[in-house]
């Protein structure tokens, strides 16, 4: 494997970290895959074996790189639990790996399609002798021009499958127990208001597909146009030429016709919002929220800030995550305390806490409490943060006696996405990790909720985290066209508007109330109706060009039939 390659996917790993908070040089996202995408293309003309190796070691050097840069924040939890390193080392590489498939697939696709080749060599009567070494092919004995084992493929193959692939693996990096879409291409364009309104169509994975199909069709012309200086055919028509850009002419109409309908759309004003909430950041210590030592400490904390954000005259009052963590609502005295302070603000008092049943399971909970003090409803977490809030493998770490911090609870997921009904509204409740899911929002919302809650505890992590988990905010409200808030104990709390703006929001680190209003909206986006479509296009891409791969194969006798075997 060259340096030069080596270079590339380590630089690739650097652009990408530059795009997202707290660097915020989110137009590097564009091209930040192109150096990863060239090394890829220079080894389209090697062999299998040493194809998918090389392939896969420069996709772990992007995503170590990457991933490692950008999730340096979890060495910070080392202040409550020795784990912090181990559990930054581990997450890199287990990110990095989806990199590296992606790295994997795409460069054995080149390999197949002879990217970038098939027009030059349409348009030339014989190859050069430096065409025969550079033209990709199956083997690395078998790479000369007539008897190459490739299939040539339309120059919009090559661009648009690294697309399809990104997008599906993204996606399915953010499922299940394991899940952990943190990074996401798409969150780089946070504050690119006009692109991201098309994610209530395609959800955030359109927003991702743009990007990386710029870094295609980049890296693409690029190629050509340095195969255009290495070799001049006299032999070359107008045709071929006009048609080695006709990728870029389709996916810049696909880029005018998405800023041209987020412009159309931001350009509508939105009604003037009628609810004035008030959302507390009370700014304390995460350790003493645990300590029972300092059981009341928190709980004055935002009893006084509440009290004075009275005075403003909210409809809400909204604390963050699991405010008191050294109890739950089965406990008298804490119970008792709450319901009084609901009575004596005299509104809605929406807030994190703990809670259990009676079979001692423990719960991560937003509850509603009303003027009266009654509570009009509790929404369970669902989805928990693996070692933080829920232990895989019980039986192991019961073992060895696993207790990362004081207080800690070994929580149960929530079976429900529950709907919250007040008479303000419908209220639905995204929980600190859940709002990097974009499927708990959508469903809350197919359920009736006219205004996302995100309650957030950030304070274990320095301000790098705050900043990029308040990027996937906006996302959430786009793709439901809801206005969200985000009540954070440490920052950033902010209130976002349908078109993802953030309209109001408080520094990180500071004690604060943050007052603005929203409004409940009624309509339903087609990604809110019809979910993850997008992924579903994109597996029908792949599998088409795969399939016309073979089928190219087949008929130039490189594959037999499946009869004849």
């Amino acid at each position: 494997m060259s340096y030069k390659n080596i270079f590339l996917s380590l630089l690739s790993g650097l652009l990408l970290i530059l795009c997202f908070p707290q660097f915020n040089l989110s137009f590097l996202a564009w091209i930040a895959l192109v150096p990863l995408l060239l090394a890829l293309y220079s080894l389209s003309s090697t062999s299998s074996k040493d194809l998918l190796g090389k392939s896969f070691i420069l996709g772990l050097l992007t995503g170590v790189v990457f991933y490692g840069g950008l999730l340096y924040w979890v060495i910070s939890i080392r202040r409550v639990s020795p784990l912090g390193i181990p559990a930054w080392l581990l997450l890199s590489v287990f990110q990095a790996l989806y990199l590296a498939l992606f790295s994997l697939i795409t460069s054995f696709f080149y390999s197949l399609s002879s990217f970038p080749a098939s027009a030059e060599r349409r348009s030339a009567d014989r190859p050069s002798r430096e065409d025969r070494q550079t033209l990709p092919s199956l083997s690395a004995g078998n790479a000369q021009a007539g008897k190459g084992q490739a299939a040539e493929m339309p120059s919009f193959a090559q661009v648009f499958f690294p697309a399809f692939l990104w997008v599906v693996i993204e996606y399915y990096r953010g499922r299940g127990f394991w899940g952990f879409p943190w990074g996401s291409l798409c969150y780089s364009q946070y504050l690119n208001i006009p692109l991201i309104q098309i994610s209530e169509w395609t959800g955030m994975e359109g927003v991702s597909f743009l990007i990386v199909l710029v870094n295609s069709v980049v890296s693409y012309q690029l190629l050509v146009i340095g195969r255009k200086e290495r070799q001049r055919s006299p032999h070359r028509r107008p045709t071929e030429e006009a048609r080695s850009y006709l990728p870029l002419g389709v996916i810049a109409l696909l880029l005018i016709v998405s800023f041209a309908y987020g412009i159309l759309i931001k350009s509508n004003p939105l009604p003037s919002p009628k609810i004035k909430v008030a959302v507390i950041q009370g700014n304390t210590p995460r350790d003493l929220a645990w300590s029972a030592s300092y059981r009341d400490y928190t709980l004055d904390v935002y009893q006084r800030l509440s009290l004075k954000a009275k005075k403003k005259n909210p409809q809400m009052i909204i604390w963050p995550e699991s405010v008191i963590a050294w109890g739950d609502l089965r406990d008298f005295y804490l119970l008792y305390r709450l319901r009084k302070l609901a009575r004596e603000v005299k509104t809605h008092l929406l807030l994190g806490c703990f809670d259990s049943n009676e079979r001692k399971e423990d719960f991560n909970a937003a509850v509603v409490f009303s003027p009266q003090g009654e509570i009009l409803g509790k929404y369970y977490k669902m989805h928990l943060v693996p070692f933080g809030e829920v232990v895989p493998f019980k039986g192991f770490f019961k073992l060895i006696n696993y207790n990362p911090w004081e207080g800690w609870k070994d929580l149960t997921p929530g079976q429900e996405y529950s709907v919250i009904k007040t008479n303000l509204g419908n209220l639905g409740f995204n929980i600190c990790y859940e709002t990097t899911f974009p499927y708990i929002s959508r469903q809350t919302v197919r359920r009736g909720a006219q205004l996302i809650i995100g309650l957030v505890t950030d304070s274990w992590y320095r301000k790098v985290t705050t900043y990029q988990h308040t990027s996937m905010f906006p996302f959430r409200a786009v793709e439901n066209r809801r206005y969200l808030i985000r009540a954070a104990d440490t920052g950033v709390s902010c209130i976002i508007d349908p078109y993802g703006r953030i309209i109001k929001k408080t520094p990180p680190f500071v004690e604060k109330i943050l007052t603005g209003y929203v409004d409940l909206r009624e309509r339903k986006t087609l990604y809110t109706k019809y979910g993850d479509w997008f992924i579903f296009l994109s597996l029908l891409g792949i599998i088409f060009y795969l399939t016309s791969i073979t089928c190219s194969l087949i008929k130039r006798g490189k594959i037999p039939p499946l009869d004849s075997i």
